[in-house]
């Protein structure tokens, strides 16, 4: 930066007088100086060395006010990279079932679309845990290992994994009785221990180092609630009654109540509005009402994925606003990394699409035909209300995989596994 000179009262060495060139004045005694010359002198050096330092102190203090904002702004980029950096890992992993116990003290344990497809298969630590044939396996690369095998015919699912504990479900095939509920075993298949049991389950989610489930008490005639434990099944919690439909997302339960109706004879049925709640079950509201026949919830951010009569719609909870996302008649949805993967209610085949709906490919596609001849005879009866003796439903996604099951096989559901766009296909076992 340019600074002005300041005039007058400066010594020229150039000057008209001999006597005040810079030659004179270093080898001359300021004696034979007269007195007004040394007069002179005295005010201009003295001033100009007080500039001098003056510039040099204002210098110095303002070089190291620099430096210090300087290595203040690195060290906070720094910061504020391995923070962002960080942030965008743990969402990046939990999108893609890669979640790896992130963060401790906002645990997930599995993706919240797994959960709300029985949760048979989650990612932890580079491995996948699976359930199929009454056990527990888990698979590293190309390598698979049994973990645990249940004493009785029981399919594990709702599977969380925390801290090297394994969090499961489990209930008869023959349906529940006192010993069903929630359980936990070591990644190495060792403490089998018993949490909470005597219920029956519709979801299971571990957030936070708790555990939120809903249950309906065998034998008591309860209806479900949505309850909360510490993961040692201790410090229960009701959060709130009649209610057996929810899911989790940012710290609120979303979930539809039951209500006692005409329609039912005074019978409890799921509600037609969806509530939502904070996580200890207080700021209960209201975001929709009269959603008619909707089924299932998946929440991802601000929007709301539901199923009406087999329709996926996007609702957003900044506007409120609906929106059809496909024409396709779907029966099941897994929201994975910014691509819905769905089944189809119509045919053998699994599909996705951008979660704004464009983009569909179809990943997977059999006929009836082909399924029973390569894994087994089909039961020989249409499934529900369509042309299909098979189909395939409850997408789990883990690492880069897809797990699926094929029901309509006389043997029972399928439990299938294929990569991420729809190859390599293979069977696991049976569920």
């Amino acid at each position: 930066m340019n600074k002005k000179k300041k005039e007058g009262n400066k010594i020229d060495k150039n000057d008209t007088d001999p006597s005040l060139n810079a030659d004179t004045i270093g080898s001359e005694p300021l004696g034979s100086v007269d007195d007004d010359q040394t007069e002179l002198l005295s005010e201009n050096i003295q001033p100009q060395n007080k500039r001098k330092k003056r510039f040099i102190i204002i210098g110095v203090v303002a070089g190291i006010c620099i430096l210090t904002a300087f290595t203040s702004f690195v060290l906070s980029q720094e910061k504020t990279s391995v923070i962002s950096k960080a942030l965008n890992l743990g969402e990046k992993y939990l999108e893609e079932g890669k979640y790896e116990g992130f963060k401790k003290n906002l645990t997930i344990s599995n993706t919240e679309s797994n959960l709300r497809n029985n949760g048979y298969a989650a990612y932890y630590d580079g491995t996948t845990y699976y359930s199929v044939d009454n056990c527990i396996y888990k698979k590293k690369d190309n390598e698979t290992s049994l973990v645990f095998k249940d004493t009785i015919e029981s399919c594990p699912s709702y599977i969380n994994v925390v801290d090297d504990w394994i969090y499961y479900y489990r209930s008869p095939s023959k349906g529940p009785d006192e010993q069903s509920g929630y359980y936990k075993i070591k990644i190495d298949g060792t403490n089998n221990t018993k949490i909470v049991t005597g219920f029956n389950n519709y979801n299971f989610f571990i957030l936070n180092n708790r555990i939120y489930y809903t249950a309906l008490h065998i034998g008591t005639g309860t209806f479900d609630t949505i309850r909360s434990t510490n993961l040692d099944g201790l410090d229960p919690k009701i959060l709130i009654e009649n209610c057996n439909v929810f899911t989790i997302d940012n710290g609120w339960i979303y979930y539809r109540p039951c209500e006692k109706t005409e329609y039912d004879h005074g019978e409890y049925r799921l509600s037609i509005s969806l509530y939502r709640m904070k996580m200890d079950g207080s700021q209960q509201e209201c975001l929709f009402e009269d959603l008619d026949t909707y089924g299932g919830i998946w929440v991802k951010g601000d929007s709301i994925y539901m199923l009406k009569s087999n329709m996926l719609y996007k609702a957003s909870l900044v506007d409120e606003n609906f929106k059809l996302l496909s024409n396709d008649k779907i029966d099941n949805i897994n929201i994975n990394n910014g691509w819905i993967y769905y089944t189809s209610a119509e045919s053998l085949t699994i599909k996705k699409m951008k979660t704004d709906g464009s983009e569909v490919s179809t990943l997977i596609a059999q006929t009836d035909e082909e399924i029973a001849a390569d894994y087994g005879p089909l039961i020989g009866s249409k499934l529900s209300e369509s042309d299909r003796y098979s189909a395939y439903t409850l997408i789990n996604i883990s690492g880069d995989n897809l797990y699926y099951l094929g029901c309509g096989f006389k043997d029972g559901a399928i439990c299938f596994i294929a990569n991420l766009d729809g190859s390599n296909i293979t069977k696991l076992g049976y569920r």
